[in-house]
């Protein structure tokens, strides 16, 4: 559709992502204090194509929404080989998915947006002794911790024990500003 109807494909997201604003600024408006954009097929296209489609539509999105004190988050799945350029939509925070580490976001993205992510939500069907040391790497990686936002790295499965999410919350909770300082 893309490469076959430019145009209409235009007209289309165009549509989409004022819609989008609409959403999104009602929800800012009834006292939502940060907005994210959460594209799961991000990943789906090629870099250039992305550039051309995800990152204009997403940056019109973004300036649509700016608003003082409220964050906008950008989680663009799938994008790790391109993260640069999603980082060129303006958002505050940059959600990274699992497939990248976050030392190697951060030189990819630079130091003046967030990070968040990027524990792998599969990770949580195990036991914690393997939940753990993924959480720490996830941590360590963070460094000081300025400027990430610990997540997970996509949604969360159907199947996740509930136990296991709330371990992690409480070992995150209790660990990060230790590491942190």
């Amino acid at each position: 559709f893309l490469h076959q109807e430019p145009e209409a494909a235009d007209r289309l997201f165009t549509r989409l992502a004022d819609v989008v604003i609409e959403l999104l600024n009602l929800q800012i408006d009834a006292g939502c204090r940060a907005v994210q954009i959460f594209d799961s097929w991000a990943g789906c296209l090629d870099p250039d194509d992305y550039a051309r489609w995800g990152l204009a539509y997403t940056r019109r999105i973004v300036e649509g929404v700016r608003r003082p004190g409220v964050p906008v988050i950008v989680f663009a799945k799938g994008t790790g080989t391109y993260l640069d350029t999603v980082a060129q939509c303006g958002a505050d925070v940059i959600g990274v998915d699992w497939t990248l580490t976050l030392d190697r976001a951060r030189r990819l993205v630079g130091d003046d947006v967030a990070l968040q992510g990027n524990l792998d939500p599969a990770r949580l069907l195990g036991t914690w002794e393997t939940i753990q040391p993924a959480v720490d790497r996830v941590l360590d990686d963070a460094g000081d911790g300025r400027g990430h936002i610990f997540n997970l790295g996509h949604g969360i499965n159907k199947d996740t024990p509930v136990d296991n999410v709330r371990r992690l919350i409480e070992y995150v909770q209790s660990t990060s500003g230790d590491r942190r300082r």
